[in-house]
């Protein structure tokens, strides 16, 4: 308080009080204990991991992480940790020994809108039967991912949050979901071409001791056709918005691209649309 003057309050209690409308607080996982049965993680450090792996997922999602007042909260409860048995994943894969994940909880806008989740992922197999500790932490973060989603879901609905920080204005679900029909349907139409011209192509090639039998054609002009798709799909969510990239429809992608970060993901998209029409053309040198 002014000393100057006792009726002016300071700023700082001031900027207290505010809440933000893009706020958001995480609050404490609590874990199930007769859920719990692992031995590579403990309780806390599971909680731990899960808040780390929401924070930054919700950071994407163009929320500021605070620890008081918020405009958004995500509240719920660690169901149940296994980490199963890795001999068991590696002599038995899908049939026992799996690791397992389940979280439930909510991301509430005070009285006005709740979305509740429920996740539960299982892994079944892995490299020499996979690493508990690594399914466990796969777990969390897809999780993480799907809750942040969520949470973004509601902040566009509830007060038109823009997901993605200052990176641009962020698409509606519905638009998500037209952006990825739009890319599929280029990619069937641009596959139809390629199929065409192929064929048109592989006929008039003259048949080479060391190339193609006539016979085998028809299958290679069925290959161009799905190298095409294939490389337009591709190439359609490389060039995508941040937001369909971040969108609850594509954390399939992120949790199995193996990378952190958007634009490593961009990077390793690119790959996979550059590496289709490089086979492509590998395979039409053979006619």
């Amino acid at each position: 308080m002014d000393l100057d003057n006792p009726f002016t309050a300071r700023m700082d209690d001031a900027r207290d009080t505010a809440v933000g409308s893009n706020s958001i607080r995480i609050e404490p996982f609590r874990v199930r204990g007769s859920g719990f049965d692992c031995r590579v993680f403990s309780e806390d450090q599971v909680s731990e991991m899960l808040a780390k792996e929401l924070g930054t997922f919700c950071g994407e999602q163009g929320f500021e992480i605070v620890d008081g007042k918020a405009q958004y909260t995500i509240k719920g409860e660690i169901v149940q940790i296994e980490q199963g048995s890795q001999i068991l994943r590696y002599l038995f894969p899908f049939l026992a020994g799996e690791a397992m994940v389940e979280i439930q909880g909510e991301v509430s806008q005070g009285p006005h809108s709740t979305k509740s989740f429920h996740i539960k992922k299982t892994f079944s197999m892995g490299a020499f039967g996979g690493s508990s500790k690594g399914m466990i932490k796969d777990g969390l973060r897809l999780a993480a991912m799907k809750i942040a989603a969520d949470a973004g879901l509601v902040g566009h609905q509830t007060s038109g949050l823009k997901r993605g920080g200052a990176s641009g204005a962020a698409l509606d679900p519905v638009n998500i979901w037209l952006y990825l029909g739009m890319v599929v349907l280029a990619a069937f139409i641009t596959a139809a071409v390629v199929g065409g011209y192929a064929n048109g192509w592989a006929m008039a090639a003259p048949e080479r001791h060391d190339g193609i039998a006539m016979e085998d054609r028809g299958r290679w002009v069925l290959l161009q056709a799905v190298l095409a798709l294939i490389s337009i799909l591709f190439g359609g969510l490389a060039a995508a918005p941040d937001s369909v990239l971040k969108s609850s429809a594509m954390i399939w992608l992120r949790a199995n691209a193996g990378v952190k970060s958007m634009i490593a993901q961009r990077i390793l998209l690119g790959i996979l649309c550059i590496l289709p029409i490089f086979l492509a053309h590998l395979s039409k040198l053979l006619m």
